[in-house]
C-alpha cells in the first residue's frame, strides 16, 4: 500500500474514525499513563477485530459526535517506534501481531500501526499495574467484560 497517498486521502476526505481506524495526534510514551494509553489503544484495536492506529494525524471533532481525520501533525522523535515495540514486547500477552509503517512527512513522519487479531486469544495488557483486556467498540476503547474475554 502507498501509505503517503492513503494518509493524504484520509485527511483530504475527512475520513471518519471507526471500529477499525483511529487517529492520534501524537505518540507520547514518557509517563506511565501515556504508556498505558498506547497499550490500550493498540490491544483494543486488535481485540476488536484488527485495524489501524495512525499516530501523527489530528482528530477533528464534529458537533454531531463524528470524529474525522484532521491535519497531519508529523512526529519528530525517530526513537518512538523502537520504544513502542519494546513496550509492546514487555507488556502484552500473547505477543501483539502488528506491522508498523513510518511514513515520511514534511519535517517528520506519520506512524501507522496495523494490528491484527491473535489466533491465541485476546491480547492482555500485563504491565504498569494493568492486567486487563481492552476492546474497540465503535470509536472508543474500553475494558472487556469476562464474557467478552471468553
Amino acid at each position: 500500500m502507498n501509505w503517503t497517498a492513503e494518509i493524504d486521502r484520509l485527511v483530504t476526505d475527512g475520513v471518519e474514525e471507526s471500529r477499525v481506524l483511529e487517529f492520534k495526534r501524537e505518540l507520547a510514551l514518557s509517563s506511565r499513563s501515556e504508556r498505558i494509553e498506547a497499550l490500550k489503544d493498540l490491544t483494543a484495536m486488535a481485540n476488536g477485530g484488527g485495524g489501524a492506529v495512525v499516530f501523527g494525524v489530528d482528530e477533528r471533532n464534529h458537533p454531531d459526535g463524528r470524529v474525522t481525520a484532521g491535519a497531519v501533525c508529523p512526529l519528530t522523535e525517530r526513537s518512538l517506534l523502537g520504544r513502542l515495540q519494546d513496550l509492546l514486547r514487555d507488556a502484552v500477552f500473547p505477543p501483539l501481531i502488528a506491522e508498523f509503517h513510518e511514513v515520511d512527512w514534511a519535517d517528520g513522519y506519520v506512524l501507522v500501526a496495523e494490528v491484527f487479531t491473535s489466533p491465541l486469544g485476546p491480547y492482555m495488557v500485563e504491565a504498569l499495574g494493568q492486567h486487563r483486556y481492552f476492546s474497540r467498540e465503535g470509536t472508543s476503547s474500553s475494558p472487556m467484560s469476562e464474557p467478552q474475554v471468553r
